[in-house]
């Protein structure tokens, strides 16, 4: 018996769709890094803990801008798409206002904290990048998400990324440090966004209506829940950069920034997948030919494959890394990496797990995941940093995270039966131990010539254990694989 939509041109389209996020997320993740490993290098930890706690502080601030908005509309408009005008008119509104309000905010609140006024600009030029600027923009992403234009989003991602490489890592080279820096992007946004809100007005047809006033109420009121979700994950998101830099300084700000930044940038991967699917999951759960739980399992045991093996050899080969990324300045964090390296396999899960939860309206339930995890969070940081500094930190993350994919799973199994978890761990983690076994073999080799020979041992150690299967290579050839 064959699967209705979910391996058909539903299935096909999120194929498509993925693969244009994955191109786009992968050039971008490619920029950022030499981006930040360029400004690592040049500015130090101390500086960089500057920029690091500037971008945090605003983040913080940021996300009161955006509502849940986003993530209404992208639900919303893929089942309807004749409700387009009126999302846009209500979100673009919405979102100028609470930019404005909420740069003054932050502008307000860092310039009592106490920090020099350098750190201060710093900020204000972060916060009209985050809240002002970026505000404006995500409405349009939504609808290009909404749509499944991911075309539209790969040349957007492709300018935005490539005109900040250029300007940051002129800035750097050229010595304007951080505030430089941070400028060049304010004005690399804004740019961005003047072109994707000419862009989706031509492309799709969106225009302003006038709608009426118990729209904006009934609206926000809806997108509330994911708002609120975006409130927790930015807190603990975020949070500890501050807390680092009022309580460890700046050089241990910037030492933890470098470990994370070479976390987050696996982070692609699962952002990717999950954006592609999410407007289908959505159709599938309104009602459309197909099974989301066949679809949501089948997205977690691909991600496990991949969030194994990186956490195993990161943890493993940490101290190599780092010196490669960033050279004996930050040596301390490696240990931070290694810690922060076991975050992976949960984070790799998060994702699917709650597009699906809020694809099958249960985004409350996300977002009660998300407070428990900014809940946890903040206790953990505050009880850590002041003890272990950046080592802290990072403990406090894994918890956090440790806890959310946990959750998010349970509430999946609760709700969808079961997803066949278990076996695919059975499966995956002896792959993933026969790789670790081998790195103290390989670990001889330069990190270019290790990282393949150990692909190569993961992957046919995985077809032996049956994590990777034919229908697998199936499916990903986009053929109709037989029901199992």
């Amino acid at each position: 018996m064959e699967e209705p939509d979910e391996n058909g041109t539903g299935a096909k389209r999120v194929a498509a769709n993925a693969a244009y996020l994955l191109a786009t997320n992968a050039y971008r993740i490619i920029l950022n890094m030499a981006i930040f490993f360029v400004i690592a290098r040049v500015l130090g930890a101390e500086e960089l803990g500057r920029y690091a706690f500037a971008l945090s502080y605003a983040t913080l601030f940021s996300v009161a801008v955006h509502l849940g908005l986003n993530d209404l509309i992208i639900r919303q408009i893929a089942v309807n798409k004749d409700d387009g005008p009126l999302y846009f008119t209500v979100a673009f509104a919405v979102k100028l206002v609470m930019g404005v309000l909420v740069v003054a905010a932050t502008a307000v609140t860092i310039g009592v904290s106490g920090k020099p006024t350098a750190v201060q600009e710093l900020v204000l030029a972060a916060a009209l990048t985050t809240s002002f600027v970026a505000g404006v923009e995500t409405v349009v992403g939504a609808f290009f998400y909404a749509y499944e234009r991911m075309s539209y989003v790969l040349v957007l991602g492709v300018l935005r990324v490539t005109l900040n490489a250029v300007v940051g890592i002129g800035a750097a080279l050229a010595g304007f440090g951080a505030r430089g820096i941070l400028w060049g992007f304010l004005a690399v946004e804004t740019l961005v966004a003047a072109f994707a809100f000419f862009w989706v007005r031509r492309r799709l047809g969106i225009r302003f209506t006038r709608p009426p006033a118990r729209a904006f109420p009934t609206l926000l009121w809806r997108s509330l829940p994911f708002g609120l979700n975006g409130i927790f994950i930015t807190i603990y998101m975020q949070l500890h950069y501050s807390l680092l830099s009022f309580f460890a300084g700046d050089a241990a700000t910037g030492v933890y920034a470098a470990a994370a930044k070479l976390v987050t940038f696996l982070c692609f991967i699962p952002s990717a997948l999950t954006q592609a699917l999410y407007p289908y999951l959505s159709r599938l759960a309104a009602g459309a030919d197909g099974d989301p739980g066949k679809v949501a399992a089948r997205s977690i045991r691909y991600l496990a494959l991949l969030s194994f093996p990186a956490a195993v050899y990161i943890f493993l080969r940490a101290g190599a890394i780092v010196d490669l990324a960033y050279g004996a300045g930050y040596g301390e964090a490696a240990r931070l990496l290694a810690v922060l390296a076991l975050t992976l396999p949960f984070v790799f899960a998060s994702y699917p797990a709650a597009v699906t939860l809020n694809a099958l309206r249960r985004e409350r339930a996300n977002t009660a995941v998300a407070a428990g995890g900014a809940a946890v969070n903040v206790a953990a940081n505050l009880v850590l940093i002041p003890l272990w500094g950046p080592l802290g930190a990072a403990a406090a993350f894994l918890a956090t995270e440790s806890t959310q994919g946990v959750a998010r799973l349970a509430l999946l199994r609760l709700w969808l039966g079961r997803l066949g978890l278990f076996n695919t761990l059975a499966r995956v983690v002896p792959a993933a131990a026969a790789m670790a076994l081998a790195t103290y073999v390989t670990r001889a080799l330069p990190l270019y010539a290790e990282v393949p020979t150990l692909a190569v041992i993961y992957v046919g150690c995985a077809f032996l254990t049956g994590a990777v299967r034919a229908d697998d290579v199936a499916f990903l050839l986009r053929r109709r694989p037989r029901d199992r």
